[in-house]
């Protein structure tokens, strides 16, 4: 029996072909909705693991719903009629939330989810119920549904990381899943008993299309003389590695869009960034020997640039997480014109734990 004030969702993995209607519908929540929006676009340009999924949950907010109230993947018409609704302003329609979960990454970033209560015209702190309901329905999926897909040995990768003493939480379980870049208003729905590994305290950097720096043929901030940018090698990529105790792979860091830094006619890289799955600004990094002339600013210019690239005839909106206590990488962030707009953190959940069953 239902309790009348209980909301009823609706929710569905999408297919390929439905993923274009969404990021139509994430683009109208720019910016709070980017590291979504650029993680589906390097899901669609990008060899795709078998477990990758990406998942929509929306409140029904008809009083007399036919649908499933546990949120059935028999989708029906109402998807591609969600999918196809073209609403005039961001706060119309019911709240709902997408997720790009591949659960293959283990110890690595698994999950990117945007809640649409996450844009400020949209949120209703009298809907503390419903948003709390779509994020428990997207967690009862991942247990439920891709969980029991997951081998209970750990993955080949998940061990390299655990060899090469990367931040994991231990022992291993494929019911912990990491989630990457949540806002205070998403991450507040993870069960304080469920977090199993928390990263806080990072800003969200946004820099908007009319920030020049995002144009691809912006000439600001050019390198000192005696430097010019290249591509990293596969030998380069492992000393980036080497260099950090997060937890990535090689094969991971190889699918990221890079730009290392050369000094004269040395082949060594003296500095490096990249871009992530999401397009965020990552690992920036230069040798102490070069720091003080500017080459964090021209790094972070040129992936700018090349995430413009990327993404051509499309809203050059870029982004970047850093550290609050990192002082020197938001001075650089500001020094090209980001604003830090709100707060983000990892935050592994245990489901075991927050879905209140064993399995």
């Amino acid at each position: 029996m239902t309790h009348h004030n209980k909301p009823n969702i609706k929710s569905a993995a999408l297919s390929r072909a439905q993923l274009p209607r969404l990021l139509e519908k994430l683009d109208t929540l720019l910016p709070y909705s980017i590291p979504l929006v650029r993680r589906i676009q390097f899901h669609l340009d990008h060899p795709i693991s078998k477990s990758a999924r990406i998942y929509i949950a929306v409140a029904d907010t008809e009083a007399n719903s036919n649908n499933n109230e546990s949120g059935s993947n028999e989708s029906g018409n109402w998807l591609n009629e969600w999918l196809l609704e073209t609403p005039t302003a961001p706060e119309s329609g019911s709240p709902w939330l997408a997720a790009h979960i591949d659960l293959m990454s283990y110890g690595q970033t698994q999950g990117w989810v945007f809640g649409s209560w996450e844009h400020p015209s949209i949120y209703d702190p009298h809907k503390h119920s419903v948003y709390k309901a779509l994020m428990n329905q997207l967690f009862s999926y991942i247990y439920t549904v891709l969980v029991p897909e997951m081998s209970t040995e750990p993955p080949e990768d998940w061990l390299l990381l655990k060899r090469t003493g990367k931040r994991l939480t231990q022992p291993f379980s494929r019911s912990k899943v990491l989630f990457g870049t949540l806002s205070d208003k998403v991450w507040e729905y993870f069960d304080e008993s469920a977090r199993s590994r928390i990263d806080p305290s990072y800003y969200k950097y946004i820099f908007t299309p009319e920030n020049k720096v995002t144009q691809p043929d912006d000439d600001s901030f050019p390198l000192p003389e005696g430097y010019r940018f290249g591509e990293m090698q596969p030998h380069d990529l492992q000393v980036v590695l080497d260099r950090t105790d997060i937890p990535r792979t090689l094969h991971t860091l190889s699918q990221y869009v890079s730009v290392s830094l050369f000094h004269g006619n040395d082949e060594r890289p003296i500095g490096w960034g990249f871009l992530g799955k999401d397009a965020s600004i990552s690992s920036l990094h230069t040798e102490p020997e070069h720091r003080g002339k500017g080459l964090a600013v021209c790094l972070s210019k040129e992936l700018l640039k090349r995430q413009g690239s990327a993404f051509a005839g499309q809203q050059s909106w870029g982004h970047a997480d850093v550290s609050k206590e990192n002082a020197p990488s938001r001075r650089v962030m500001e020094k090209l014109g980001g604003v830090p707009m709100w707060m983000v953190m990892w935050c592994e959940i245990d489901l075991e734990i927050a879905c209140g069953s064993d399995r």
